[in-house]
């Protein structure tokens, strides 16, 4: 019977090695990933309040809520009504309303034009990951963004080193 014990104590010590370093993998394979719904934003009254990741809230700061992606995941939402978009990096659990995707913070609501209608369709796109973003918009020659994300070239040379 003492014998077991250690046994199982490394069985689980593997296990968990085995979890952790899944779940630092698991958010690259989003990104690139696009969702659709609607979004609303934090009222002025959510402003010093701890959020889900231990942060405090800030009405000025580009964070949002996110039921699902991992706290550091770095999104660009875009209003779909006027075509403005803000990058934004998940750092709370939300929204808690059925038919929302997505609670953005004051700022990033200002910024898209979100405040005078509380909330509007969004369409989001996961571009970073860990607080940096890794997706780039792919532009013309003039330098204008045509809407297509790219990995830069740093990134692939990294990834296929990683799976070698």
């Amino acid at each position: 019977m003492k014998n077991q014990t250690p046994i199982k104590s490394l069985l689980l010590i593997f296990v968990s090695i085995i979890i952790i370093q899944g779940q630092s993998h698991a958010q690259s394979n989003y990104l690139g990933k696009e969702y659709t719904g609607f979004s609303s934003y934090y009222s002025l009254k959510f402003n010093g309040r701890k959020t889900a990741s231990g942060e405090f809230m800030k009405s000025s700061s580009y964070t949002c809520a996110h039921k699902t992606l991992a706290f550091g995941t770095m999104l660009e939402v875009t209003n779909l009504a006027n075509n403005k978009s803000v990058v934004v990096r998940v750092n709370d659990r939300g929204p808690f309303i059925k038919s929302r995707i997505l609670d953005i913070s004051y700022a990033a609501a200002q910024e898209i034009g979100l405040i005078s209608r509380g909330i509007a369709k969004v369409k989001i796109v996961v571009i970073g990951e860990k607080g940096e973003v890794l997706l780039k918009k792919a532009t013309d020659s003039t330098g204008l963004a045509y809407g297509a994300y790219i990995v830069p070239i740093e990134l692939r040379r990294e990834e296929r080193k990683k799976n070698k």
